[in-house]
């Protein structure tokens, strides 16, 4: 098809990416000044998290004696269980670094996690060394108010879903703004910032930042759009495939991440039982 190639259509298309690279532009820049804002003590959670729980002197890991005997994961999971004997346990995280497991209930299965808290545990004794409760549920801390923000702009879903265009935008404003690069800057060496006009100074420093940086943009762009949609994704996924494997003999499927009581929901749970003679217990999710 010739007509790409005619000077007049040339001029439309950098037209259209003129249009779409401004409005993109200004469509997203305020939610990603706050993402940057929110992410970038987001990048030390741990460690700010660590001294906010050293400064309160809560969740520590106390020493404890080589000759200690560790407990089983089998027998951290069901003193989470004794707890909370309704509840069912949902994840279980392990950080090797800090020695500690993690164990995430919830009343009931649903692809909801507002309904989800958490039990910290110390590998080495077995000691509770945190009970954490529904998110709802937990005062407001600066670190909380920065995730949620970066999250979701502390909105829940609709924030999610917000964000996720906001990226859309974005990654569209970071293709057009390259596409626009070659013919702008054809006639100039790269780097170059003219002297003269403010204006034509700030637009060379525009593009050149722009450029040096549009691999890592776009990662930024593409990963966050994931990121947004991983939830939704996963819940969906949980309604569909999973349900679908569990009712055709998910019972005997390998790698198994929970378990439950054959009563439900509604009866009490019983203490997990260990892996290879767990009796009375199918798989709820692969």
């Amino acid at each position: 098809m010739a007509a790409p190639h005619r000077p007049g259509a040339r001029g439309r298309w950098l037209a259209r990416c003129r249009w779409v690279h401004t409005w993109s532009s200004l469509a997203c820049t305020v939610f990603l000044l706050l993402s940057c804002v929110t992410g970038l003590p987001l990048i030390f959670a741990d460690e700010i998290e660590a001294w906010q729980g050293a400064a309160q002197g809560a969740g520590q890991v106390p020493p404890v004696g080589p000759a200690a005997a560790s407990p089983t994961l089998d027998a951290i999971v069901g003193n989470a269980r004794l707890r909370y004997p309704h509840d069912q346990v949902r994840f279980l995280f392990l950080r090797d670094d800090e020695g500690t497991a993690t164990v995430v209930m919830a009343p009931a299965d649903t692809p909801s996690r507002a309904a989800d808290h958490w039990l910290g545990f110390d590998r080495r004794t077995g000691a509770l060394l945190d009970d954490a409760p529904p998110p709802a549920r937990q005062p407001w801390t600066f670190m909380r108010l920065m995730r949620a923000l970066h999250v979701d702009l502390a909105a829940g879903a609709a924030g999610r879903w917000l964000l996720a265009a906001v990226c859309v935008l974005f990654v569209l404003a970071t293709l057009s703004g390259a596409a626009l690069y070659g013919p702008y800057m054809r006639t100039l060496a790269f780097g170059s910032i003219r002297a003269g006009r403010p204006r034509i100074r700030r637009l060379d420093v525009h593009n050149l930042l722009g450029i040096a940086t549009l691999t890592w943009v776009l990662v930024m762009g593409v990963t966050g759009l994931l990121n947004e949609l991983a939830d939704p994704l996963s819940a969906q996924w949980r309604q569909r495939e999973i349900a679908a494997a569990l009712s055709s003999g998910g019972a005997q499927a390998e790698g198994a991440s929970r378990l439950r009581d054959p009563g439900g929901a509604s009866g009490p749970a019983q203490p997990f039982a260990p892996a290879g003679g767990a009796q009375g217990t199918t798989i709820q999710q692969v």
